[in-house]
C-alpha cells in the first residue's frame, strides 16, 4: 500500500508539483507502520519466544519496541501540520472576493 502511494508523490514531484499534503500522508502512514509492527510480531509470535523458541527474536524485538515511539520524531512535515497549511491555503482561496473593477 505505502510503495504506489510513495511512487504517485514521487512522480508529483517528477512532474514539478509540491505535494507536501500527500507527502505527509505517506510519511504518516509510513511512521504507523514502523509503530505497529513490533506489536504485531509480539501478538504473532508469542509461541516463539522464550525457552526452546528463537533466542535471537527476543533481543531484537526487545530493541524495537524501545526504539518503536522515536519513529514520529523523525524530521519533515507531520500530517496535522501538512494538513493545517493545506486546509487554511484552500480556505483562503475559496473566500476571496473578486476585484472591485
Amino acid at each position: 500500500m505505502l510503495s504506489p502511494l510513495s511512487l504517485s508523490v514521487a512522480v508529483m514531484l517528477q512532474a514539478g508539483e509540491t505535494p507536501n499534503l500527500e507527502a505527509a500522508i505517506v510519511k504518516d502512514l509510513g511512521n504507523a507502520l514502523e509503530r505497529d509492527i513490533p506489536e504485531l510480531v509480539r501478538l504473532v509470535a508469542p509461541g516463539r519466544r522464550g525457552a526452546g523458541g528463537n533466542d535471537r527474536l527476543e533481543p531484537v524485538l526487545a530493541e524495537a519496541v524501545l526504539h518503536a515511539p522515536s519513529f514520529t520524531l523523525r524530521g519533515g512535515t507531520r500530517l496535522s501540520a501538512a494538513f493545517g497549511r493545506g486546509a487554511c491555503r484552500a480556505f483562503a482561496h475559496t473566500t476571496r472576493r473578486p476585484a472591485a473593477s
